[in-house]
Formats: structure tokens, C-alpha cells, sequence
């Protein structure tokens, strides 16, 4: 959550003008500056701790109540075994096997947010852009977020039910309307309990068949009299504790853990390759020239470059323009296929190339990197660099770094507003 609120800090405007110091900095410098420009925007963060944290007590509290609901009973018939099992063991284990089946669409850009993370989330999903929302990232957060919220009532519900195991007598019987008593229906229905219990067998051991024949429970009769034992039934209690731990409460945690393993992976691949850690240190380092020089460099890039050519090879780093055609879309794939594909193709050019980076975007290696593989591969041709930005120009910060960047690859530097002329 921390790198979507320093993202979204970064697009608020004049962000520059907080975060430059005169000095030049050291990487304590850097790193406090990070940790000061997280505190001053931490709004974000506040709302979304705030939330989830009345969200896991809610559903905390949710699973007591269900558990409290589920073994309230008066004592003259015994609680049913299905419905502990149903609700705090099956039931559990399903949505947890729905959950990961439907994770792909759920990371969808498309995908619509949950309603639970809706109701958990609302102050901050107030307060993120629509872009952030639709981010990998945000969308491995929340669904890491909402089984969190799944395990809290799980565990609510385990502690609610050994507390009145504690302090209460319960007893457990089952009963079954279509498995009438010797026939095969009812031995599946016993063999079904026995290898429910296959994971904890080693610690635990198999119901026994008399706990098995005398947790049958019969609507009156006198047959039941004799073979109900009440103590007896009391045995179930370990039995569904081990049942709603491992049907229940450890495949979501895994689920949780794997999600946060997706989580921290995709938040690496982004922060490598967004370039906003290096647009923020950028933005620290001293001026690399005076004012005046500065303006001469802008002036003689500015001069250097040639009209804006509809007809030349327009080649995006990371990320697709909207209302101009480019020929391809470089940074997104592996450093090694756009390698192979400018080494196969470039060499065919007869046109000039126009490299489009936007303000958002800082210079990196890789893409002077791929400026190099293009005059290696094609030494004759033209390569210029366009800063294409939106209604609003580009902020003055953004402009310097990439006329700097043009500068040092030699390339002749322009700014166009995307869709202008």
C-alpha cells in the first residue's frame, strides 16, 4: 500500500517543488527524504489501516457469533454434527477452492472490485485514482486483504468454539433421513466421517465405530434410549476442531500466503521498471548545470529537432500512446526480445525512428541500452526523442531530466501535446 500512495503522491501537482534540497544528497539523504515524503502523504495509508482493521474485528466477531449460534442448544437433543461440518469446515474449504479458481479473472484490469472490498475499503478506494485500482499490484493487495478477513472469522469461530467446549457440555450427534439404520447408505455416511479425517489420523486417529453407531441420532424411540450415550458423544469436540483447522482455517492461510508471495513479487517487477524510485531520486540531485547553461541546452535540443514526421518509425517505451499509431511498444516484453526483435528488424529501416517517452517516465539504462542496439543493428539512421505529454505540459523537473538524457545519447529533443501538432 505504501508504493500506490508514494505513486499516486508523485502524480499531485508540484510534488517537485516539495521534495528538491540544495544540497547535494548522500543515500541517507535519499532515504530520509523518501521517509519524510511517505509521513507528509500518509492520508492514504491511514484510511486503508483504519478500515481493514475494523473489517478483521467485524469478521472476528462474525465467527464468534456463528459458532456461538451453531452450539446453542437446550440439551435435550444433541448438536448436529453436518452442521459444524457444513459451516466452519466444507463450507470453508469450497470457497477457498472458488477463490483460487477464480483468481485470474479477478486480477483482471476489467475486473470489478469485491463488494466486501468495497465495504472494508471504501475511504481509501475514495481517495486512489482509477488507474491505481486497476493496477496488479492494488489487485493482489486487496485479494491478499480479503483473505485476511476470511481467516479472521475462521479463527473467531475456532477460539468461540473451544471457549464453550471449555466451559459448556456439548455433545455432537448425526442424523441422516435417507440413510435409514444397516443399510449402505449409512455405512457411506460413516466411511465418509472416517476419511474426512485422513490428515489428522496420524495425531488424532479414526472416529471408532462405536463413537461412529452411537452418534446416530434418531427422531424419539426407544432404540435410541438404549444406544445414545451422551458422554460418549462429547468426543466429537477434537474431531471438529481438527476438522475446521484443516478443511477451514489452512488452505486459506495458504491461499493468504501464496497471495502474498504474488503480492511482493509483481510490487518488485513494478518499482524495477516504473521508474518512479529514480524520477523521485532524480529530483534530489543537484543541478547538473547553471540556469543559464541549463537554458542553453534546452534551447539548442529544441532547435536540433526536426518537425514532427507522420510518416517515421514511432517506437513507445512502456507504453502505448493513445492517439498516435507506434510501431511497437518496447520496455514491456524481456530486455531479450526486444533485443531479438530490433536486431531482426531494424536493420530493415530506411525511415527516421522518433522514440516516445511521456513526463511520468524517468531515463533508465535500458532504454539507452535499446538506442544502442538501433544504431549498432542501423548506423544510419535518425534517432530523435519526443516527450509526449497531456493537455497540461510537462512539469519542468521531467523536461531537464529528458533534455539531459537526449544530450548525453545525442539526440535531437521535442515536445508535442499527444494529439497535437
Amino acid at each position: 500500500m505504501e508504493w500506490l500512495q508514494f505513486r499516486h503522491a508523485l502524480t499531485q501537482p508540484k510534488w517537485q517543488e516539495w521534495v528538491e534540497q540544495p544540497h547535494e544528497p548522500t543515500p541517507s539523504d535519499t532515504e530520509a527524504a523518501l521517509r519524510q515524503f511517505q509521513k507528509d502523504t500518509s492520508s492514504i495509508q491511514n484510511a486503508s489501516h483504519s478500515g481493514l482493521v475494523i473489517a478483521l474485528l467485524v469478521s472476528a466477531i462474525a465467527g464468534c457469533l456463528a459458532m456461538a449460534g451453531a452450539c446453542s442448544y437446550s440439551g435435550n437433543a444433541p448438536i448436529n454434527l453436518w452442521l459444524m461440518l457444513g459451516l466452519f469446515a466444507l463450507l470453508p474449504f469450497a470457497l477457498t477452492l472458488l477463490t483460487l479458481w477464480g483468481l485470474r479473472r479477478a486480477l483482471r484490469p476489467d475486473a470489478p472490485i469485491a463488494v466486501v472490498g468495497q465495504l472494508a475499503l471504501r475511504p481509501l478506494l475514495k481517495r486512489l485514482p482509477q488507474q491505481h485500482l486497476q493496477s496488479p499490484v492494488f489487485k493482489h493487495w486487496l485479494l491478499w486483504k480479503l483473505q485476511r478477513l476470511s481467516l479472521a472469522f475462521q479463527v473467531g469461530a475456532v477460539v468461540c468454539f473451544l471457549i464453550m467446549a471449555l466451559f459448556q457440555d456439548l455433545a455432537f450427534a448425526w442424523s441422516s433421513t435417507v440413510a435409514e439404520r444397516g443399510t449402505q447408505a449409512e455405512k457411506l455416511v460413516e466411511n465418509f466421517l472416517v476419511h474426512l479425517s485422513w490428515p489428522w489420523q496420524w495425531l488424532l486417529g479414526a472416529p471408532s465405530q462405536e463413537l461412529l453407531s452411537s452418534s446416530r441420532f434418531y427422531r424419539g424411540g426407544a432404540e435410541q434410549s438404549a444406544s445414545f450415550n451422551g458422554e460418549l458423544l462429547g468426543q466429537w469436540w477434537s474431531y471438529l476442531v481438527m476438522a475446521m483447522v484443516t478443511y477451514g482455517l489452512l488452505p486459506r492461510l495458504m491461499l493468504a500466503l501464496w497471495l502474498r508471495y504474488r503480492l511482493a513479487k509483481t510490487l518488485l517487477n513494478e518499482m524495477r521498471h516504473s521508474g518512479d524510485i529514480e524520477r523521485f531520486a532524480l529530483t534530489l540531485e543537484p543541478n547538473l548545470a547553471s540556469t543559464s547553461d541549463a537554458a542553453n541546452i534546452e534551447s539548442k535540443l529544441l532547435s536540433d529537432v526536426d518537425s514532427w514526421q507522420s510518416d517515421a518509425i514511432c517506437l513507445a517505451w512502456q507504453w502505448q500512446p493513445k492517439q498516435i499509431q507506434s510501431t511497437k511498444v518496447l520496455g514491456l516484453s524481456s530486455w531479450q526480445e526486444d533485443n531479438q526483435w530490433l536486431a531482426n528488424i531494424a536493420p530493415q529501416w530506411n525511415a527516421s525512428v522518433q522514440l516516445l517517452v511521456t513526463p511520468q517516465q524517468v531515463p533508465t539504462a535500458e532504454l539507452a541500452d535499446t538506442i544502442e542496439v538501433i544504431r549498432t543493428k542501423n548506423p544510419k539512421l535518425d534517432i530523435s526523442l519526443w516527450l509526449l505529454s497531456g493537455p497540461e505540459k510537462a512539469a519542468e523537473g521531467a523536461r531537464k531530466s529528458w533534455q539531459l538524457f537526449a544530450r548525453k545519447y545525442q539526440l535531437p529533443f521535442g515536445e508535442r501535446v499527444e494529439g497535437g501538432q
